[in-house]
Formats: C-alpha cells, structure tokens, sequence
C-alpha cells in the first residue's frame, strides 16, 4: 500500500485503515497503521498485515477523522477527496 502526501506540508502521525467492506456498521476493521512523518511530495509504503482476507473487497482510508461530519481531521488539508480507495478481491 502506497500513500502518497501531495500537500506542501509534511504530514505526521498520518493514520491509514483497511476494512472489509465499507468502514462502519458493515465493515469489519482488518488493519491499521500509524506513519510517523510524510515529507512533502514524497511517498510511504507499508505492508498491512490483515487479520482476514475478505472475499469481496478491501475499503482503505487515510485521515480516518476527516470522515465524520464535525470539523476534527487530524491532518488539515485542502481537499479530502483523495483519501479512500476501495481494492477488490480478484482471487477469494
């Protein structure tokens, strides 16, 4: 898993969550992870351990705080749209 920090600031303590699913009352948490720092145009990459291999498809998010609909992100920035991907299975 790659991210990627397109901001023109460093980002730290940049949270990143894989869920089965949509994250919420349906997905179930797989894993999360903690970047310490991603400097300006650069790129972290991790391997996410799982705890199980959905059989469908992997919703992953970055900045998990910015999903809620009070203003509390913990990294500040210009456009949130960028955050979320949705991975699919192709060998369940």
């Amino acid at each position: 898993l790659a991210v990627r920090n397109t901001g023109r600031m460093a980002a730290t303590d940049v949270v990143v969550e894989a869920w089965s699913d949509f994250a919420g009352e349906k997905g179930t948490l797989l894993a999360r992870y903690t970047f310490a720092k991603i400097d300006v145009a650069s790129l972290a990459q991790i391997t996410l351990a799982l705890s199980t291999v959905p059989d469908h498809r992997i919703f992953v998010r970055v900045d998990p705080e910015s999903y809620g609909l009070e203003d509390d992100d913990a990294i500040k920035e210009l456009d949130e749209r960028n955050n979320c991907a949705l991975l699919t299975n192709r060998n369940p």
